[in-house]
């Protein structure tokens, strides 16, 4: 879960720079930042898969 904070904490950071920022940079900014949000969609989908399993495990073994 930290490194989703982190990633989340780069991107704002990159988009406030992409704020004040002009021409070339704000290009560049702006598509360092959606790799980022990229990551961290691909890390939340992989945790949500695993909070799943987790919680399927769990039902199972109160069934027993």
């Amino acid at each position: 879960m930290s490194d989703i904070k982190t990633v989340l904490a780069d991107a704002e950071d990159l988009l406030k720079q992409a704020a004040t920022a002009t021409g070339k940079r704000v290009s560049e900014l702006r598509e360092t930042a959606m790799t980022r949000l990229k990551v961290v969609r691909e890390k939340a989908v992989d945790a949500q898969v695993v909070v799943i399993e987790r919680g399927k495990k769990a039902a199972r073994a109160t069934d027993d």
